[in-house]
């Protein structure tokens, strides 16, 4: 619940920008909720948002999450977004013009809310990357205190489906496993020099 209004508005906001623009004619935003105990549905129903509850008793992982939402997408594109990451406005509207015929999936780069307390904090701050298939990063990015990373993927859905999909049972890179099963069936993945968003690291006991 701590994050997930600044989540559902900023995506929103993303894709008004991306209509203005002429980039999207229609969207369909689906929340998976992985059997939430707070307040995080309660916020999500005051939005135009199709709610999947997933029951507690299922094995839930941030592969599973994942998964169904793909399943029950039907537009040709999928962002896939993450609860705890709030969207930048521009990052539909950068990212769009990136899909060709031959590309599966685009990928930005997520400026990280990491704080250092901890030590993995701090060795992700210090070995902080993104491989860019083309571009700089945006100083935005490259200066940012708090690290950064590959963001979350903009899929082809079709493309992904055909792939297999998300691996329910990953508790993390999930994202990645896929991408690299996009790359063998012989999609394009390019990851670019566009800002996603900023990514707040939440913690299991939030």
């Amino acid at each position: 619940e701590k994050h997930i209004e600044a989540c559902i508005r900023s995506t929103m906001d993303a894709v008004e920008q991306a209509v203005q623009e002429n980039l999207l004619r229609s969207v369909e935003y689906i929340l998976v909720d992985s059997a939430s105990t707070d307040r995080t549905v309660g916020i999500a129903s005051q939005y135009p948002i199709q709610i999947v509850r997933l029951e507690p008793g299922w094995p839930l992982s941030c592969g599973a999450g994942c998964y169904v939402g793909l399943s029950r997408a039907r537009g040709t594109l999928t962002a896939i977004i993450n609860a705890d990451m709030e969207i930048d406005r521009r990052w539909f509207a950068d990212a769009l013009p990136h899909f060709g015929p031959d590309v599966g999936g685009v990928c930005g780069v997520a400026k990280e809310n990491l704080s250092g307390r901890t030590v993995i904090e701090r060795l992700l701050i210090r070995y902080s990357s993104a491989p860019l298939s083309e571009g700089l990063l945006p100083p935005e990015v490259a200066s940012h205190s708090g690290g950064y990373s590959t963001g979350t993927l903009l899929l082809r859905t079709d493309a992904a489906r055909q792939a297999g999909s998300y691996n329910p049972f990953f508790r993390a890179a999930e994202d990645m496993d896929l991408r690299y099963r996009l790359l063998r069936a012989h999609w394009k993945l390019p990851n670019l020099p566009v800002v996603q968003g900023l990514h707040h690291w939440v913690s299991e006991a939030e």
